[in-house]
């Protein structure tokens, strides 16, 4: 063999052995293609779901525990309640899925993938975070039941007339304003929920919803509907406007009042609803108790049928002049607050029949408010009272008066006047005698004196005292008995 001709040969095999490895990897690479179009079994479904559960955390659970498989296939998957954020758009893959449930995650979106499902016939979404639908949902043309309540969702794709063999709908609890016409479309729809959402107006095209058998709309604004869809309504429910929340500018007012006490005290975060009830739309109570509340705005006049006002422990100095425009208020609370002052107008407060001022910086007490003549309850508790004002007596109707923990020194004969009186606290103050006439309050059952100085009662109000407290005596401030 000729010497030349050897690095010829050994060139023209290497050529030979590499061509080989390139048929090789061709074939693989067309194999691996063909084998991704056609891949219609067990082990290409459980990629698809195994991929859902790493994707989300879930590395320690098995497809088998969320999966169910007819013929070879899997056809169901079972994903509730597993804190499921992100959905591969891959699970259109699922070409053969009844049956898909992921109510109870945290879902804020959908991958449009989820459109390819066409055999699936049970989707549940609801308790998630849905915002909003892909536009593919209208392809899943075999889809029967399907759950989106308790989202967010303020809208609804007008794609959603592709699900004509849809037989029940769940969408209650989100934020829907409207719906689109092509709801109307839904000719095998029996089950409707859309209460607890925005509403407020339906398409006459819910005419055309044939099958229907149940709805629920209550909880909307559906305030003013057309006389024909509300004679379509009246088929399926008692439609009654009470049943919607139908606002007047005097509700929307009195959201705004508030929003504007919340905001001027740094309260950004807080809602009107955490704070206020509502009666017949109107604000009626409001809790702004520990919410470090430093200023009130003279707007807060406008909430016209305030009755119960709790303004405990906050920061308070003052109140605006137009505060005492409450009428109709009967219950207010300013207990830990820094009053120093309490306005001769509380006496404009002629429904008032609890009120609260304990544990402020008050000296004295206005002369108006002899004027709260409906008043039942008042405590002026841990002040710096040195003396009442006498027309504090003409509150007839008064049962309990709590005077504790201030520096009263005296107690005007007066004070026999409420004679609806059931319990006295005058407890912790600088007292050394009773009015002798207090005895005849035949109405008093509590009568707390410890803390005082009352060291040479011996007479009938000792007697009286007793009959109440048997250690009254022991519990006084006596230095020299």
């Amino acid at each position: 063999m000729d010497m030349n001709s050897i690095p010829y040969l050994k060139l023209h095999r290497a050529y030979k052995i590499i061509s080989v490895f390139v048929l090789c990897f061709l074939w693989c690479f067309v194999c691996q293609c063909e084998f991704e179009k056609s891949c219609g079994n067990y082990a290409c479904d459980s990629l698809v779901v195994r991929e859902i559960l790493d994707s989300n955390g879930l590395e320690f659970v098995g497809v088998e525990e969320v999966t169910s498989v007819t013929k070879g296939r899997i056809t169901n998957v079972f994903l509730s309640n597993r804190n499921i954020a992100h959905i591969p758009d891959k699970i259109g893959e699922l070409n053969t899925l009844d049956s898909l449930i992921l109510n109870g995650n945290v879902l804020k979106i959908l991958p449009p993938g989820i459109g390819h499902l066409s055999r699936l016939e049970f989707l549940s979404l609801a308790n998630n975070q849905l915002s909003s639908l892909p536009l593919e949902i209208g392809d899943m043309r075999n889809l029967i039941h399907l759950y989106v309540n308790n989202n967010q969702l303020d809208s609804l794709p007008k794609q959603i007339e592709g699900l004509s063999l849809l037989q029940s709908l769940y969408m209650h609890n989100n934020r829907l304003e409207k719906i689109p016409s092509q709801l109307g479309t839904l000719k095998n729809l029996r089950l409707l929920t859309l209460y607890d959402n925005d509403l407020s107006e339906l398409p006459e095209s819910v005419l055309g919803l044939g099958s229907l058998q149940q709805l629920s709309l209550y909880n909307n604004r559906l305030c003013d509907i057309s006389p024909i869809v509300k004679t379509w309504v009246t088929t399926y429910l008692a439609y009654e406007k009470e049943q919607q929340r139908c606002v007047d500018s005097a509700e929307v007012n009195d959201s705004l009042v508030v929003r504007e006490i919340l905001d001027i005290n740094g309260l950004d975060s807080v809602t009107v609803s955490q704070v206020a009830d509502k009666v017949r739309g109107r604000i009626s109570i409001l809790k702004l108790k520990k919410r470090k509340i430093h200023k009130i705005p003279q707007a807060i006049s406008q909430l016209e049928q305030l009755v119960v006002l709790d303004l405990d422990s906050n920061l308070l100095s003052s109140f605006p002049t137009s505060f005492w425009k409450l009428t109709q208020l009967q219950k207010l609370s300013v207990s830990n607050n820094i009053l120093e002052v309490l306005s001769e107008e509380i006496g404009e407060l002629q429904n008032l029949l609890s009120l609260s001022v304990s544990s402020n910086k008050l000296t004295k007490l206005p002369s108006g408010i002899g004027r709260l003549s409906k008043l039942l309850t008042l405590d002026v508790s841990g002040n710096k009272l040195v003396g009442l004002t006498t027309e504090i007596f003409h509150l007839k109707q008064l049962n309990v008066l709590e005077l504790q923990n201030n520096q009263l020194s005296v107690l005007p004969m007066e004070l026999t006047n409420l004679t609806n009186l059931t319990t006295l606290n005058i407890s912790n103050n600088l007292l050394k005698t009773l009015p002798t006439d207090i005895i005849r309050m035949s109405r008093l059952n509590q009568v707390i004196v410890n803390g005082n100085k009352f060291c040479t009662a011996i007479d009938s109000i000792g007697i009286w005292l007793t009959s109440f407290h048997e250690q009254w005596k022991e519990q006084q401030h006596c230095e020299n008995l």
